[in-house]
């Protein structure tokens, strides 16, 4: 379909994505003696771990993955969604500028917890730089700049040539295609005297509209220009 609005990412007109779901399977074996006679529910420790497996695969395929037999990730370098070079912590103010503004409402910061903890304890003149800690009554909410952090402990730290923080509305810039969530079925017969808890699911995603930003590479030991006391995290001059 054509398009007459001269908009940059509206000149190529509207066309199709194929986001095709992958399907991802684990099997446990477990001998019928050690579920009967083990002093703990095993099985439902088994459910928890393969569970917890599960999970992990998928959302590190979501950040990570190369789009062969898994989702592409956020951070593939073909996911469309720009790096912006080495920055310092005033740049975090223009990433959050970057996108366009009819998406900034529900944008928010995707990061792991050690690269989080380190723009959270940064201070000058005893008055947190960038970041806020609410509801900790109910559970932490971060936020940088007001908008919200999304931890994600597949993001990789802050290190020369990494790739530590994005910021999206991901609702619309990512989309997560789930034909069938992750289940757990045991079956008796098919391994002799083995329990055999077979756990599948599918699960598809892709980038959809790429307009949001990646920012990479902050020294180690500081961000960007500005040098960070390791011990306590006060911004140095």
């Amino acid at each position: 379909m054509g398009s007459n609005n001269a908009q940059p990412d509206l000149n190529e007109g509207l066309g199709r994505l194929e986001i095709k779901p992958e399907t991802v399977r684990f099997v446990v074996c477990s001998t019928r003696d050690l579920i009967e006679d083990a002093s703990l529910d095993v099985e439902n420790w088994l459910f928890q771990k393969i569970s917890e497996g599960m999970n992990a695969l998928i959302n590190e395929a979501l950040i990570i993955g190369d789009g062969v037999g898994r989702p592409l990730g956020l951070l593939n370098p073909a996911s469309g969604i720009p790096p912006i070079g080495q920055y310092s912590w005033q740049d975090l103010i223009m990433l959050a500028m970057e996108i366009p503004a009819q998406w900034q409402a529900n944008a928010s910061f995707l990061m792991n917890q050690r690269t989080a903890a380190l723009l959270l304890t940064m201070y000058r003149t005893g008055r947190p730089m960038l970041g806020s800690i609410q509801g900790l009554h109910d559970g932490p909410r971060w936020s940088l700049l007001g908008f919200p952090i999304h931890i994600a402990s597949q993001m990789p730290d802050v290190a020369p040539g990494a790739t530590p923080i994005a910021f999206d509305d991901w609702k619309r810039a990512y989309t997560i295609v789930t034909r069938k969530n992750p289940t757990i079925q045991v079956d008796p017969y098919s391994a002799g005297f083995c329990l055999l808890y077979k756990a599948e699911a599918r699960v598809g995603g892709a980038p959809t509209c790429p307009n949001g930003k990646i920012a990479p590479h902050p020294c180690v030991g500081c961000l960007g220009g500005a040098r960070v006391r390791p011990t306590h995290g006060v911004l140095c001059p």
